[in-house]
């Protein structure tokens, strides 16, 4: 097993497990149960295990005490240390990461259709004709369904 780590009970870990001519990942904690099996890190089955972090998003003082390594680099050393701040933009940017990713918006196909793209610009459905290769127009010229970030459909258009 390839790790570094000094493995307490309650770690947490991503494994590489060996099951038979196949790889595949499963999670680990601690010497505890999953799945039914009891992994062990000096397990032979194990490939690789990588130790994981666990924070809790509302717990602010894991967080804030998160914004305190981070300030630390270099990166965030020549930024503003409003601690308070950043911990604010850490915990929206946690929080953001747990929410479930929001499904594709689909292309209406109405005549006059309406979107909104993330830049909050307006793109109407208004192909010349039925086989259209740029059906959508707005002040920024015409363009392809895939070529719009779009955010929210105003209007589904006329489709009869």
């Amino acid at each position: 097993m390839s790790t570094q780590h000094d493995w307490k009970p309650g770690d947490v870990a991503m494994l590489e497990v060996g099951c038979h001519a196949n790889r595949h990942v499963e999670f680990f904690v601690g010497s505890g149960w999953q799945y039914g099996e009891k992994w062990v890190v000096n397990d032979p089955a194990i490939v690789t295990a990588r130790p994981l972090l666990v924070i809790d998003v509302e717990d602010r003082e894991q967080v804030e005490r998160l914004v305190s390594l981070l300030h630390e680099t270099p990166w965030f050393r020549d930024q503003s240390p409003n601690k308070p701040t950043h911990t604010s933009v850490l915990q929206q940017a946690l929080r953001a990461m747990l929410a479930p990713p929001k499904p594709p918006i689909l292309e209406p196909s109405g005549l006059g259709a309406v979107v909104v793209d993330s830049a909050g610009v307006r793109w109407v459905h208004a192909p010349m004709e039925p086989s259209d290769p740029e059906p959508w127009t707005s002040r920024d010229g015409w363009r392809t369904w895939p070529e719009i970030d779009a955010r929210e459909v105003l209007s589904e258009g006329v489709t009869s």
